[in-house]
Order: C-alpha cells, then structure tokens, then sequence
C-alpha cells in the first residue's frame, strides 16, 4: 500500500489537495481534500428561486404530530415553500444576491439580484409573502426564465450561481421534444454558462425522474431532494442551505485521472467482469464522468463543500499502459476565488512505487495506515451501495414485482455485515440498507407512492455525500464542522421567522364542519426530528431521604419520587450513546436539567418542549438517558417535573404515539440487556421513523462498536478486495 498526498500550498486544512492510496491488485482510493473552513468571506452566491406556483400548490398541508396525530394549520404547500425561500433569504447577508421566478402558465421574474442586505432581504421577503396561485405546470417556462437571468448576470459580483426548483407535481405541459432535450439544447445554445440547479419535490406526486435529471443534466451536477411529509421540510431544507453557505468557491471542479505519458488509463466494473470504455459506456460509472483527448478520465465533481472530503474508489485492470505506479491525480477547476484553496488551476500528484505483493493489514500495522484502509471500505461500501440502489430502482421499472429488487438489497446486506464492525459509518450504511431501503422495496404500492423518490433522493445523498436530514443513519457522516454550525444557523432561522399567513380556508355548516389547529406561534413543528432523554450529569430525586442522584449512576431497581410523592421502581435504564459524542440538547434554566429539546416538561402546570423554553446548542455529551418505571411514570429531575418513557399521558405536547406508549417498552423487553436492567443504543440509527413523516415509531438496537483501528486486519481487507464492493469507477 502507498500513500501519496495531500498536495497543494500550504497546511491541509487551509488548502486544496488530492490523496491518494495504492493497493495490490489495482486497486485505488483517491480523495479530494478541501479546506476546513473558508479563511477570508468569499464572494457570496446568487440564488435563483425557480417557484411553482401553479394551483396544485394550493393543497393544504397536513402535518402529523409527535402524538401522531393530524394537524392542520391551513398552511398550503405553497405557504411551506414561500417559509423555506424567507428562511433562505434571511440566513444570507449583503454578499449574496437573490432572484425569483414563479412559473405556472408562464414565468415571471419577480425580483431580480436584489443584494441581500437589510433593504434587500426585506424586498425579497415582500416579494414571496405576496405570491397567489394560478395556472398550470409549466415547468420548463420557469427553468428557462432562471437560465436566462443565468446568462444575463455579471458574473464579476458573485462566486457561484445556484437555481433552487420548488413544485409539487408533474408538469402538464411539455416543451417540444421534452424537458431535458431542451434542456440539453439550451445548454449547448450557451457552452459558458455556470450554475448548478437543486430541485425539490414536495408530496407523492411527482415525476421525481424528471427533477433528479434536470439536477444532473446543468452546467455542474447539482442535487434533488424529496420532502414527502411537511413535518421533514425544515430538516431537509435546513441542510440544503446550509450545504449552500457551505460550498467552496470553485467552478467546473473536475478530478483528473491519468496514467503518467498519457498511456490510456481502463477501468474495470466489477459487477460486469470486464474492462469499460468510458468514453462509451459512461452508464456504468456512478458519477459523471469523460475521457480527455489525452485518455484520461475526468469526474465532474459538482459542487465541493468545506470540510467534506470527496471519496473515490476504482480499479485497474493488469494491463500494458495502466500501472498505477505511474497514476496521477488532479484537480481542476475553471474559475476560483484566491481564498479557496487552489492557486492554480491545478493541485497535482503521482502515487508510485506500488508494491506488488498482497496489502500487509495485520495488529502490528500504525495507525494512519490502518485508517487509510478503512477509510478505503467506508469509500467502497458507499459507492457500491449507490450502484445498488440503482440497480435496484433499475429492476421495479414497468410493472415488475419487488423479487428482484429484494434479492439485490438483500445480497448487499450479506456483503455488508461483516465489515459493519470495522467502521461506524459503513455499520450506518448497513442501517440505511436494513431499514427505510428495504421497507421502500417491501411493496409495489409503497415503492409507487413515497419509495422511488426517497430512494432517487438518498441516492442522490450517498453519491455527493452530502447529508440532506436528521433521520437516515448513513449520511449522518458528512458535513463537517463547518457544515454543522451552518446548520444550526439555518435550522435558529427556520424556526424562529414568522410563520406565512395561512391561505387555507373550508366553509363550515353545522354537519360538516373542519376542524383546524391554531396557527403556530413558530414554524418549528414543521423541524421535528424527534429523541427524548436527560443528558449525563443532570439528577434526578429517588425516594426515602428526598436527595437526588445523577441520572448515569441509577441502575434498575432504584426508587425514584414523583412531584407528588409517588414511589416508583426502575424496571430498566435505557442509555443512547450520542452520535461523534455530541447532541443537540436545551439547558434549561435556573439549575434545571440538560435535556433534549423534545422532552416534555411541566412548567407552571402545563406541558411544555424544553425547546420552547430555552436555546438549543450543540453539546458534548457521551450519553443520554431514560427509564422505565413499574407505575407512575413521572419524575423530578433537576428540580424540573417531566416524565419517563411508556408514561400513556395524554394532551397537548405530553401524549406520543411510541415514547408514551407501551409499544416502547415492548420493544425494549425484547433487547439485549433489558433482564438485566439496561439497555444500550446508539443514537440516532437506534431510530425508526415512518418516511412519510420522518417521527419516531419503533427502536432497533445496532451494536455498534466504535471505530477500533486494529481490527482492520489482513483477512477483513482481503476479503473486501476478493469481493469488491465498488463498480469499475464508481467514485
């Protein structure tokens, strides 16, 4: 195994660089190496808002509550939409532009590349709370309009372009020969043009194919985003802003691969058995990619966040002209700003002397070289299970039955179980695969309704690493810090501006009436992700001399008091162990407890989110944790009145349809531990969530380990390379 890289000027987390690492049998894994975080402000973005605001918008927006019920505020979808693009606009500052088009018969440009200081940001916001619906779906008259505004703009302003596609349903009209002929038309019309396109799909029906083109088909290769349920559009809308704010400031990012003297480099697909031509069969590549002139291979890379390594694995077959000793790596771009990183058009290096005899993993072996290797299986497994989602998607075209698609899941999960001991991200890929994958492939009428788009959208995710929500365990790895304090800037944002004005309205009579929730003093119901525990270090009161105990140090058994003075004995301690050691959590105040936002709490006789109470902040935090108790169900912690798990309490902001029921303990008796008083998960993939509406309803308890270096050993490596899990190039 070699090892080369980072390149680039200067220390690795302020520059650019290209690493890669050499096994025997061709095999390689390359990764792009950005800066940590940007070192000056860059040029900010233009942001081009491309809204549906056809009549279909007008449905009104049913949201499903932490106690499962239905709750409707007479919020349309177009509300949701016009709350997303304010939540935007008000996360920007006076580097960024904005522009916004609304299409439905034709388009319109409301505003265009309004400067996003106050004075801006306030027109813009006029600009989305005065939008009505009407007409049609005319898709393509909106796409063209932002395309155009594109083509117009001085790009000397701003860095980057962004268009953002909002609609709810399948275009009812179609440009000649279809969206992406002329799409792909356009695009040819004007060669330099530069943007990427994002598009989002509210609701079920949708012509998701469509919107995941329309994202890969731009300038850069962009990203689609499903939002089923309208509880999940803060959390996938707050991390697509932030991946916004995130991305560094380069265009037409490309990773070159060559062979050094321009020998043609081959790449060999393992599910196939045989060399691919890329410049012939680029459907076999996960990623967009060319051959050069030269017989290179060019990976487009999109867009390149802070923070976030990019991960490539491929193999080369033992042919004349394609030595991996000679391989060169480089990135390219074609416009960049001075702080990014790269200060030429290039960060070049060559990997060589590759040995030629088997990888030597075994417990003797440092540390960095077995973290390369098990950086190399994280980067495997992710890409091959993008191929097998696609093959998958694939399999269930026309009107064929689940089988095939199942038995393709399914011979992944046997390849992936056994490595999911040696990393906590490839244990999380596992999670995705097992969980919403397998239920979205379980029946035609799920994968019909919600299963193809979710799929498309945590494809979509996997490929780019990026990590679009809160809820599904495999792309809770991306980001980084930068990314992370961005999203907890937008998610402040979301929840906190002023909700739309509901446009929903029913005539009621004295046999038909509707009821309605009141409106939302905050949009932050429209952000639920769920989790209710108590964070170590807090105490709670246990019976007899009315003294408290920390919440860590009580085992099963234990009596613990209620405000009312009720004793109540510990049937079991349930410990989640918190994702990277940090959680979201609410200190709340004058001495109360540290507790996940979620939790309910009475407060001056009423039940209360401790997130409604007081902040929420990142917080270190090993565990958290919760009890089952054998009656009562109500506790004392840090002076604070709230409630344990399985508590069947019912009203406003207390009553949950899993927590506060007996399906939780039920679930909990059959666990590992629960005999002996404690159970231990690992949070967040310890959670099951129905994908329509991204809230809690079951458990799982995953095992996962950690991340122990000297179990990559010599067998577990050699094993993943006699069964590659990656396709040819699928970086």
């Amino acid at each position: 195994m070699t090892t080369s890289g980072p390149t680039g000027n200067g220390s690795a987390d302020r520059k650019f660089g290209v690493r890669s690492t050499t096994y025997s049998d061709g095999l390689v894994h390359v990764e792009v190496v950005p800066p940590s975080a940007p070192t000056e402000a860059p040029k900010g973005t233009h942001l081009i808002f491309v809204l549906d605001v056809s009549y279909s918008m007008t449905t009104e927006a049913e949201l499903t509550s932490a106690t499962g019920d239905k709750e409707r505020h007479g919020f349309s979808i177009l509300n949701l939409v016009q709350h997303a693009a304010l939540t935007t606009i008000r996360s920007l500052n006076e580097s960024h532009r904005v522009s916004i088009v609304t299409f439905s018969d034709d388009a319109k440009r409301k505003i265009q590349y309004a400067k996003m200081d106050e004075t801006g940001q306030d027109l813009a916001e006029a600009s989305v709370r005065s939008l009505g619906p009407e007409g049609s779906t005319n898709l393509w008259v909106g796409l063209r309009e932002a395309l155009d505004i594109v083509q117009e703009e001085d790009s000397c302003e701003t860095q980057r372009t962004e268009i953002l596609l909002f609609t709810d349903g399948i275009p009812n009209r179609e440009p000649t020969g279809g969206h992406i002929p002329a799409l792909e038309g356009y695009l040819a019309a004007h060669p330099s043009l530069s943007c990427t396109i994002r598009t989002f799909g509210f609701g079920f029906n949708l012509m998701s194919d469509l919107l995941v083109q329309i994202a890969e088909k731009g300038p850069s290769p962009g990203t689609f985003s499903f939002i089923p349920d309208p509880s999940l559009l803060g959390t996938v809308f707050i991390h697509a802003v932030a991946d916004i704010l995130a991305t560094c400031p380069l265009e037409g990012a490309k990773l070159r691969i060559e062979c050094a003297e321009h020998a043609e480099l081959a790449l060999t697909s393992e599910t196939q058995g045989k060399a691919e031509n890329p410049a012939t069969d680029v459907a076999a590549l996960e990623y967009s990619c060319a051959r050069t002139p030269s017989g290179a291979m060019e990976i487009d890379l999109g867009s390149v966040a802070y923070g976030q390594t990019r991960s490539f694995t491929f193999r080369t077959p033992p042919s004349e002209g394609s030595d991996v000793s000679n391989l060169v790596t480089s990135l390219h771009c074609t416009r960049l700003e001075s702080n990014a990183g790269v200060k030429s058009s290039s960060a070049e290096q060559v990997a060589k002397a590759v040995s030629n005899s088997p990888v030597a993993l075994a417990d003797d072996i440092t540390p960095e070289a077995a973290l390369e290797a098990a950086d190399y299986l994280v980067a495997d497994c992710r890409l091959e299970l993008c191929s097998v989602l696609r093959r998958a998607m694939d399999a269930m075209t026309g009107q064929n039955e689940c089988s095939r698609s199942q038995d393709i899941i399914a011979e992944f999960e046997r390849k992936l179980t056994p490595l999911a001991s040696q990393h906590p991200a490839i244990q999380a890929l596992l999670e995705d695969v097992q969980g919403q994958v397998t239920e979205a492939l379980s029946r035609r009428d799920w994968y019909d309704r919600w299963g193809v788009h979710y799929l498309r959208s945590l494809y979509d995710a996997h490929l780019h690493q990026k990590r679009n929500n809160f809820k599904d365990p495999g792309v809770q790895a991306y980001g980084g810090a930068h990314f992370e304090s961005l999203v907890d800037h937008v998610n402040d944002v979301f929840d906190r501006i002023n909700p739309p004005e509901p446009t929903v309205t029913h005539r009621s009579s004295s046999c038909s009436a509707q009821s309605r929730n009141a409106a939302p003093a905050s949009m932050a119901c429209y952000n639920y992700h769920g989790n209710v525990c108590f964070a170590a270090g807090s105490t709670v009161l246990v019976a007899g001399d009315e003294t408290a105990k920390p919440v860590e140090e009580i085992v099963a058994g234990d009596l613990l008091q209620s405000p009312e003075g009720i004793e109540s004995r510990v049937l079991c301690v349930v410990k989640t162990r918190c994702w990277q050691g940090c959680a979201t959590l609410v200190q709340l105040p004058n001495g109360g407890p540290l507790i996940t936002p979620w939790h309910p709490v009475k407060v001056y006789g009423e039940w209360a989110f401790p997130a409604d109470l007081a902040p929420e902040e990142m917080r270190v935090c090993d565990a958290v944790y919760n009890f089952v108790l054998d009656h009562g169900h109500q506790i004392v912690v840090n002076g604070v009145h709230t409630v344990t798990l399985a508590h069947n309490l019912q009203g406003a902001k207390v009553a949950h349809a899993y927590f506060g029921t007996s399906a939780v303990h039920e679930d909990l008796r059959a666990m590992v531990g629960y005999n002996r008083g404690l159970v231990v998960l690992s949070g967040p993939s310890c959670l099951v969530r129905d994908i329509t509406t991204g809230l809690v309803i079951g458990l799982r308890q995953d095992g996962i380990k950690g991340m122990h270096l000297h179990t990559c050993t010599q067998d577990v490596f050699s094993e993943a390379q006699r069964q590659p899990l990656a396709l040819t190039m699928l970086t």
